[in-house]
């Protein structure tokens, strides 16, 4: 849609038109994945919509990067994106699986990395800023969910029993976790990652769960107070849906956001 040019310009009309119709601020162009092929479509899309209308809110989320590959990633797409995109927000959750070479590790780890735990906010905000991104330009994530990795796995940081696959973590909601799985003699916090978890040497819950990768309260403050730091953008927050308690009172439903959101203040 966005490769023979008078497509291109129909498809921004497209957009702002809807965007006037519904009232809206802006857009969140959430393409993914973005190839190499796809830099200059990406690219031209944003600028066009820029030019179009300079008053609306561009937003773009962008992947985490793993540690391993910091100094070799091509990350100048999103240097040449900043100009006329609002933020951006790196995806930080979900930053961890049973993939080769690695060890179980939590989903949205502050630091703490290691060889075979890769994944941290601060290697992937170090390498999007060592790229050329602006500082006010960059957000991160933080997912509210929850991750099981089945018994046998029962911590953070553990050497994966052979044959351990996808299929053998899960996700729920924090609604699920809290409900079913959660007990406060499970509930552990890593110092170096800024996360708590569930630990279990039996397995709980219908997915058998030995270790819960999760946010909480603490957890959402570290990461803000990160952000504040580092005089990064902001925060977004994963989503809506997974972190919300309908039978709690109004001001309760949407715990993390709302720590996240007093956090901010």
């Amino acid at each position: 849609m966005v490769t023979e040019e008078k497509w291109h310009l129909k498809f921004v009309k497209n957009i702002l038109t809807l965007l006037n119709d519904i009232n809206y601020d802006g857009i969140d162009i959430d393409w993914e994945p973005i190839r190499a092929q796809d830099e200059p479509q990406i690219l031209k899309l944003v600028q066009d919509l820029r030019k179009a209308d300079p008053d609306i809110i561009i937003t773009i989320p962008v992947n985490w990067v793993p540690s391993t590959i910091i100094f070799s990633k091509n990350l100048s797409l999103y240097k040449n994106l900043s100009p006329y995109v609002d933020k951006m927000f790196i995806m930080s959750y979900s930053m961890a699986g049973p993939w080769s070479g690695w060890k179980s590790w939590h989903g949205g780890a502050l630091g703490g990395e290691s060889v075979n735990t890769p994944a941290s906010i601060k290697t992937s905000v170090y390498a999007y800023l060592r790229a050329g991104v602006p500082e006010n330009k960059l957000g991160i994530g933080i997912g509210t969910y929850a991750t099981c990795w089945e018994s046998p796995v029962k911590r953070p940081n553990q050497t994966l029993p052979a044959n351990f696959y996808s299929r053998d973590t899960h996700t729920m909601s924090m609604r699920t976790m809290m409900e079913d799985y959660y007990k406060k003699k499970y509930e552990k916090w890593d110092s170096k990652a800024k996360v708590p978890y569930l630990s279990s040497s039996k397995k709980i819950g219908d997915f058998e769960c030995g270790f819960i990768s999760y946010e909480n309260k603490r957890s959402v403050e570290e990461k803000v107070a990160y952000t504040k730091r580092m005089n990064l953008g902001g925060v977004m927050v994963w989503n809506i849906g997974t972190g919300y308690f309908p039978e709690n009172s109004v001001s309760k439903r949407h715990p993390l956001l709302s720590a996240t959101w007093e956090a901010l203040q």
